[in-house]
């Protein structure tokens, strides 16, 4: 199995903190009244959008405990 480098174990934290943020992001608007106004082609877009992105979210964070990157590092949905 080939090793991982620190850099490439921050490029992870990174990335995954970054989803998170935008999940939240998503997540406020998905449950707003704003998103109500939305056509519903445009409501089940970004419905699926956001469960594609937990998904992704759940990946790396499967990689960081592989990686026993410290959980204090990471920042959590809401």
């Amino acid at each position: 199995m080939a090793t991982i480098n620190q850099a490439q174990i921050k490029s992870v934290i990174a990335e995954k903190n970054e989803l998170v943020e935008r999940i939240n992001k998503l997540k406020n608007l998905v449950f707003s009244e704003k998103f109500e106004s939305l056509d519903y082609k445009n409501r089940v877009l970004l419905r699926s959008q956001l469960e594609t992105m937990r998904a992704y979210e759940n990946v790396l964070a499967l990689r960081c405990d592989l990686y026993n990157v410290d959980k204090s590092l990471l920042k959590e949905l809401k």
